[in-house]
């Protein structure tokens, strides 16, 4: 009882101030009083959610007049009713203009009419949230990271996006650059703390993500030296690809190797045994996959290495090690690996001028 009764008290308070609306000095309402009033609004603002959709819905008690102009306006609008009218964005054009959708609305003795200013929001920007492992690199050392190990999401990369390096902190820790698959960083000589390598992606739209930090521990050089390559391999797009690590992984010291684990790749699937045998299977149709993985010795050394998968044909090679020179100087580069695109819904949204109303009688059960 209590909950309609305050259902009551909302549509009232509607319709006072539609009523108030109404009551506005007018003389073509006064020359017309018999005849129901059209009260035109200024414009309401849609941004439909990339590749999602959204509606406009009037209140309980009115509808919508016409489907006519709403259909004729925007591509956008995809079905219409009295009910509602939904809209859908199968894709974002950054240079398309917004366009106006007249709704007209009625409830039998006034009739509304709306502008809605519709446009297609842009696609979200893309996220990076590396997951490298924190292992330490030796002053004076170079380590790839690779884009497997930075945790980018992005939902327009169909062309790879890119990658990019802002800065390294402090400035005295070394220097870095970004490749198309990998973040180089060169540890500076004498330098032992943390060294703060910022970096972003740019998705195809050059909407670049906020910046993020990937953080290396920089140590001094140790009396054995354990070392990780960084390879090209063969991607078998039918099924799963063995690689043998123990053959990427050196030291010049007698104390023995452990493999402590593998990255995840951003496409498909990897087991690595104790032994170095790591199975990689691919669970997307990709030019190019690649996983991280990490060693240490019993002497106290760590290192990381990866793999970088590579389908025959592409623009990489099959075999190999991955080079640890690119860009000098900043700027986004160019990424040979597709991120993952982001895991949740897309907007299903409500919107126009009854839409909190709406959604406040929704949650209390009252509609």
């Amino acid at each position: 009882m209590a909950g309609a009764t305050w259902r009551g008290g909302l549509v009232t308070l509607l319709a006072v101030t539609i009523a108030a609306a109404a009551s506005a000095p007018s003389s073509t309402s006064a020359a017309n009083a018999s005849e129901p009033d059209l009260l035109p609004s200024g414009p309401t603002r849609i941004d439909v959610p990339y590749l999602g959709t959204a509606t406009i819905e009037p209140a309980e008690g009115w509808q919508i007049s016409d489907c006519t102009g709403p259909v004729a306006s925007s591509p956008l609008v995809v079905a219409c009713d009295a009910t509602r009218i939904e809209l859908a964005a199968t894709g974002f054009d950054p240079d398309a203009d917004p366009v106006t959708i007249p709704v007209g609305l009625t409830n039998g003795r006034t009739d509304l009419a709306f502008d809605y200013v519709v446009a297609t929001a842009p696609p979200e920007a893309p996220s990076v949230t590396p997951t490298r492992p924190a292992t330490p690199v030796a002053a004076g050392s170079v380590s790839l990271v690779p884009i497997s190990d930075l945790g980018v999401e992005c939902t327009v990369c169909a062309e790879r996006g890119a990658l990019e390096v802002v800065d390294v902190r402090p400035a005295t820790a070394g220097s870095a650059i970004a490749t198309s698959t990998h973040v180089v960083f060169r540890a500076a000589a004498g330098y032992a703390g943390e060294a703060e390598i910022v970096i972003r992606f740019v998705d195809d739209f050059g909407t670049a993500s906020p910046e993020s930090t990937l953080v290396i521990p920089v140590t001094r050089p140790g009396p054995a030296e354990l070392i990780a390559l960084n390879v090209f391999a063969p991607l078998d797009p039918a099924g799963s690809t063995t690689v043998d690590l123990a053959s990427l992984v050196f030291s010049n010291g007698d104390a023995e190797v452990f493999f402590t684990g593998c990255g995840a790749p951003v496409h498909g699937g990897v087991v690595c045994g104790a032994d170095g045998i790591a199975e990689y299977t691919t669970l997307a149709d990709v030019a190019v996959d690649q996983f991280g993985f990490a060693v240490a010795s019993a002497d106290g050394e760590q290192s990381t290495g990866s793999v970088t998968l590579v389908r025959a044909g592409g623009d990489l090679p099959t075999e190999g090690l991955v080079p640890a020179s690119g860009r000098v100087g900043g700027g986004a580069v160019a990424a040979a690996v597709v991120p993952a695109r982001p895991v949740g819904p897309r907007g299903d949204e409500r919107a126009g001028l009854f839409a909190s109303l709406i959604g406040i009688l929704d949650r209390v059960g009252a509609r």
